[in-house]
């Protein structure tokens, strides 16, 4: 999902992540996050709902998760844009045409609309690499690692917690792992994994109804009471009182 504001300001909640939102802000989400926004005034933008499936079947080999801000374990979810500016004109057009084609849906339309999601990608894309400071846009080694190594967190935090199940399919050294993850996101391997059973178990408690001993168990822990344990832990109270809390 694609959530840009055009006017108002108010607050958006992001996985349990408090933005501060203004006019000209670009939001990045993706399936199973946990979404809430208040507004302080009346916010005007637009929003652009998307399946990868929608977006594949002309790009392919351009998959989304290469996009920066779609890595969700490192990126930040936002880029801001000065509305007044030859850029903002041009990423406000953008918008307009995407909307004017959805509603006329002539023939073709959903091509149209996805050349317009490319081209709405890549420019946000350029814009990320600028404001956040990336001046060699091809990623060295160390960066490709960590992607791959989140990529991986993604695929088996239910099953693998360790920092060297993962290391060894990268075929590197626990250490060295470590010593990536610290360097390029400031945070230890073992904490980014820790971070996204936490993230996960949050969500089930909040959407699912299973009982705390099924989502422990389908989190990989097939002790109720050490899952009950971790997560208070981590989170300052116990998954009962998270979920009464937050539901």
């Amino acid at each position: 999902m694609l959530f840009s504001t055009k006017s108002g300001t108010g607050s958006q909640l992001i996985d349990f992540q408090r933005y501060d939102t203004q006019p000209g802000m670009l939001f990045t989400m993706y399936p199973g996050q946990i979404h809430a926004w208040e507004a302080r005034q009346e916010i005007e933008g637009y929003v652009l709902f998307f399946t990868d499936d929608f977006f594949n079947l002309r790009y392919h080999n351009h998959q989304l998760r290469e996009f920066p801000f779609f890595n969700y374990e490192t990126a930040s979810p936002f880029i801001q844009i000065d509305l007044a500016s030859r850029k903002g004109e041009e990423f406000l057009s953008l918008w307009e045409s995407m909307l004017s084609e959805s509603l006329t849906m002539a023939k073709d339309y959903e091509k149209v609309l996805r050349s317009y999601l490319n081209i709405l990608l890549l420019l946000s894309q350029r814009e990320y690499y600028f404001q956040y400071g990336v001046q060699n846009q091809e990623e060295n080694q160390g960066e490709k690692l960590i992607k791959q190594f989140t990529q991986l967190i993604g695929k088996h935090y239910f099953q693998k917690h360790q920092v060297k199940d993962y290391a060894e399919i990268l075929l590197i050294s626990p250490n060295y792992l470590n010593t990536l993850c610290t360097r390029i996101t400031g945070k230890h391997a073992g904490v980014l994994i820790r971070d996204r059973i936490m993230l996960e178990a949050k969500r089930h408690l909040i959407h699912e109804t299973q009982t705390v001993a099924q989502i422990g168990m389908e989190l990989g822990f097939e002790d109720n009471s050490y899952f009950s344990r971790f997560f208070r832990k981590y989170s300052g109270m116990s998954p009962e009182m998270f979920r009464r809390e937050n539901r």
